[in-house]
Order: C-alpha cells, then structure tokens, then sequence
C-alpha cells in the first residue's frame, strides 16, 4: 500500500512529495519531512491529486496532438473510448517507442502546471 502526499510550501513555493511505503527502508528522510510539517504546518497545503476526468482530459489532449502520425492518433482516440481507456491508452503508448517518451513529457508537464 502506498500514499502520496503531495505539499507546497506557501512560504517558500517549492513541492515536495512524500511517499509512505510500509516496507520503505529509508524512513528517516520521510520522518524529517513530517515533523517539518508538523512544526510548521500552518505554511503548507494539501495539493489534491487530479481527478480521473482531468488525466483522462490530459491523454485525449495528447492523443489530438499527435499530428505526425495519424494511425497513431486514430489508435489513441479509438482506445480512449474503449472500456478500461487509462489501460487501452497505456498499451498503445508503450508500444510507441517514437512517442513514448513524448507522452511523459506531455504528462508532466500538464501535472505540473495542474499543481500550480
């Protein structure tokens, strides 16, 4: 079982993100960050993780992009209106090597500015 909490600084505007794994090994580091939040946690605030409707919105965003490669596109969308899209979309992206790694790009940084 794994929880992500994911913090901003008001004061200092910086994101952390702590994981609580049950087996982590390294929990000193996830400790120091929880008393930090525990002393001073009138200066941070909760950043709520995005609903399923906004990372389905982010993969059809990024399926309509992909100009280049209309067989590609078509296969998203088609996938995106399947049952089990997250995971029909998934498959075809990794089956992508051209465009693999432009979907995280296209990921992150959508996450990114959502948590702004």
């Amino acid at each position: 079982m794994c929880s992500v909490l994911d913090i901003r600084s008001l004061e200092h505007l910086y994101v952390n993100q702590i994981n609580n794994f049950q087996d982590y090994t390294d929990m000193n580091f996830y400790e120091e960050k929880l008393k930090m939040l525990e002393y001073d946690f009138e200066n941070y605030t909760k950043i709520e993780n995005q609903k399923t409707r906004d990372q389905f919105n982010v993969m059809t965003n990024f399926a309509a992009q992909v100009a280049r490669n209309n067989v590609l596109k078509a296969e998203l969308l088609i996938a995106l209106q399947k049952p089990k899209p997250f995971r029909s979309f998934k498959n075809i992206i990794e089956d992508s090597v051209s465009y693999r790694e432009k979907w995280f790009e296209f990921r992150d940084a959508q996450v990114s500015m959502w948590k702004r």
